[in-house]
């Protein structure tokens, strides 16, 4: 219930969030989705990085 309300208060200051987001312990994804987000998380970083180099 209380990650509930916190979701309704995010959610009225403009956060698109879940109830999920406020739980204290989450349910594990697969290892492989897992993999998947972390491979996404570092391409994304390595492009930022890339277009800050390119345009100094």
């Amino acid at each position: 219930m209380l990650a509930q309300l916190t979701n309704v208060l995010a959610q009225v200051h403009g956060n698109s969030t879940t109830a999920e987001d406020f739980l204290l312990v989450q349910q594990r994804r697969p290892p492989e989705v897992e993999a998947t987000l972390r491979t996404q998380q570092l391409l994304e970083v390595f492009q930022v990085a890339s277009e800050r180099n390119a345009s100094q």
